[in-house]
């Protein structure tokens, strides 16, 4: 009524200081009276000041419906990185990730700012858990590239190996695992992690040495990937025509990681392969009948019965065992502890 009544009276000025606050949070700051002395570039800061106020407060509701007002209002606004920067934050707190991250990749758009390290840590996260390994490996590059907290470097090299490893680029996964693993900081889990991949990618290399260091280490932790790793060592001793190592790893396998039954299994079906290896053809036989008569898998039947017919080609061939052959008990059937209705 004052500025109706009184226009641009300077009386109309002091009656929008007292109601400033509640313009800004009801949005009608686009037509106040002239008589204010407030330009458009005053007005845009202090909708912008009010919006952000909110996200630091952690009023997360509010600021994203004020800091989304503004961001429509002015297209080519002084604070648009800013304000993206914030709504990505409180739309991440608020559990709204496709919002957050839309945001978060806005920043990244623009030249490098202050907001450019962690908008990056905040994409490329919610990049790698949507899956998106592409995405997220971008999105590290650039944490990796801007960072000044050596924490978000870490972060940035971690999130690189992963995204490297799991998009088959084993080069650039190992050159992070390396940078990993020469961090003191990086957590004992990501480091068996960094161990295992590295390994793996050795293996594939046929870098026995450093593959067969790796796994090993890995291998002392037990679990799902202790028995992985023990399983390819089995296969390095083998590959390398070390058959009494390759025997000793298979039944270190066996009596460390009963619980694991597909390793198991296809250690047995390695060490037929070994006992070949040896010429000790008794022992071959044994064992592969023993597999064919407890294990109830398609994949290992064939495989071993792919090797029970070269056994009988070796034993055709009159290639038996010398008289120099060390005798091996056969495995007992219940060695195996399968339960027979499982597949």
């Amino acid at each position: 009524r004052i500025r109706k009544e009184y226009g641009n009276d300077a009386i109309a000025g002091d009656a929008f200081n007292v109601v400033e606050p509640l313009l800004i949070d009801r949005g009608l700051m686009d037509d106040i009276p002239s008589g204010v002395g407030l330009d458009g570039d005053e007005i845009e800061e202090r909708l912008y000041t009010a919006a952000r106020t909110e996200a630091l407060e952690r009023n997360c509701d509010k600021a994203v419906m004020r800091l989304g007002e503004y961001i429509r209002s002015y297209d080519q606004g002084k604070f648009l990185t800013e304000a993206h920067f914030f709504l990505g934050n409180c739309a991440y707190d608020l559990g709204r990730n496709a919002e957050a991250r839309k945001a978060f990749e806005y920043v990244l758009a623009q030249p490098t700012n202050d907001y450019t390290e962690p908008s990056a840590l905040g994409a490329a996260t919610m990049a790698w858990n949507a899956s998106d390994l592409s995405t997220a490996r971008k999105h590290y590059s650039t944490l990796e590239a801007v960072s000044v907290r050596t924490e978000n470097v870490l972060e940035a090299r971690i999130g690189l190996m992963r995204c490297h490893y799991l998009l088959q680029e084993p080069e650039s996964a190992k050159a992070y695992a390396d940078q990993v693993l020469a961090d003191d900081r990086t957590p004992e889990d990501i480091r068996r992690t960094a161990l295992f991949w590295r390994g793996k990618i050795a293996f594939d290399n046929e870098d026995w040495v450093s593959s067969d260091q790796d796994l090993s280490a890995v291998a002392e932790y037990g679990g799902a990937r202790g028995a992985e790793s023990k399983y390819l060592m089995c296969e390095i001793a083998f590959k390398r025509d070390q058959y009494e190592a390759a025997e000793q790893e298979i039944f270190e396998l066996i009596d460390a990681f009963t619980a694991y039954d597909k390793w198991k299994i296809k250690s047995f079906v390695l060490l037929v392969k070994v006992y070949i290896g040896l010429g000790d053809l008794f022992q071959a036989r044994a064992t592969a009948e023993s597999i064919l008569a407890n294990v109830d898998q398609p994949e290992i039947t064939v495989e071993t019965e792919d090797l029970l017919q070269q056994i009988q080609q070796l034993e055709s061939e009159n290639l038996t065992p010398s008289d120099t052959t060390q005798f091996v008990a056969p495995i007992r059937e219940d060695t195996l502890n399968l339960n027979p209705a499982r597949p």
